[in-house]
């Protein structure tokens, strides 16, 4: 499994670019509206990154960061919805907003993403509520159990809730399940603030 080409950045298309690498310039979609984010040509640039594979061909999907990729893994598993798919809702919003309207359960803005028609909305609600992080301070909404259990110990909840939105920011978080996000985040924490 490939999980991050780094390279120099030879040229983009409207939703690819070319990242060389070792002799071998890859050829790797990207969501539309990260093209603006790119360096200049001829920098250097690291993509977090998924192989999809078919009898007939195999394509590469690259990501400035690796929330953006597990969005697009989360949504290649709702029914209806295939890596082409996915791209094209990632092109049109940005992780926060998408995280934002599954909490809120908003079907008119993600049922107004290009392909995602009502029903599609409901089904990726539906299957994806609740299982992705923003990565930011809105985490301690996901984690309040944690805070509350900081708290519990004696711990101040404005110190507890600052520990726990840095201890959420670990990137390695993202590779693990929910339970095991929170034990780590949980230790963390209290090691974090024992330093204030």
């Amino acid at each position: 499994m490939i999980n991050r080409i780094h390279g120099v950045l030879t040229g983009t298309r409207e939703n690819s670019l070319f990242l060389l690498t070792g002799g071998i310039e890859w050829s790797i979609l990207v969501p539309a509206r990260q093209i603006a984010m790119l360096p200049e040509v001829n920098s250097e640039l690291s993509l977090y990154i998924y192989l999809h594979h078919r009898e007939d061909q195999m394509v590469l999907y690259g990501f400035l960061e690796e929330q953006e990729r597990r969005l697009f893994l989360q949504l290649i598993r709702v029914s209806g919805i295939g890596p082409r798919q996915a791209l094209k809702i990632e092109s049109a919003v940005d992780y926060r907003t998408f995280i934002d309207c599954l909490d809120k359960e908003d079907v008119g803005v993600l049922s107004s993403l290009p392909g995602v028609g009502a029903k599609t909305a409901q089904k990726i609600i539906l299957a994806l509520r609740g299982k992705l992080r923003t990565g930011s301070g809105e985490q301690v909404s996901v984690y309040k159990d944690i805070v509350t259990a900081l708290t519990d110990m004696g711990f101040d909840k404005k110190n507890a809730e600052e520990a726990v939105r840095r201890a959420a920011e670990d990137s390695e978080l993202s590779a693990m399940d929910d339970e095991k996000a929170e034990q780590v985040i949980f230790k963390q924490a209290i090691v974090l603030l024992s330093q204030m």
